[in-house]
């Protein structure tokens, strides 16, 4: 996605009802603020990246169900960048100030991610 389809993503989220009692706008681009109807009063919306949290998201029994699909996918060490190859990708590389780990919602024909019935709710 480009920055444009972020910019959307993340504008639907702070107009879903759904979401807007318990979402927090931490920051954003502040070129978006005319676009936002409601600011809550007493609220300090920092210029830069879209940060936001929903508290309440998923419930304690829907985490652990993510931490056993991510088990039952398997967690690696999270990568770092490393040098700009030739076609602008990046090479990736493990160092010693990465020390999580993660894993991918990625389909494939052992282990069929986006099915599953929670990540359904969580990609809609």
């Amino acid at each position: 996605q480009n920055g444009g389809d972020l910019n959307t993503m993340f504008l639907n989220i702070y107009r879903n009802d759904t979401y807007r009692q318990n979402l927090t706008v931490y920051s954003m681009p502040h070129e978006l603020m005319e676009e936002i109807e409601i600011v809550p009063q007493n609220t300090t919306i920092l210029d830069g990246p879209w940060v936001m949290s929903i508290s309440n998201f998923l419930s304690d029994e829907e985490c652990d169900g993510l931490i056993s699909l991510g088990i039952e996918r398997g967690y690696e060490t999270s990568l770092q960048a490393g040098k700009q190859k030739f076609d602008g990708s990046f090479e990736s590389i493990t160092t010693e100030y990465r020390t999580s780990s993660n894993t991918w919602c990625v389909n494939t024909n052992e282990f069929k991610c986006y099915d599953h019935e929670m990540n359904q709710r969580i990609i809609h």
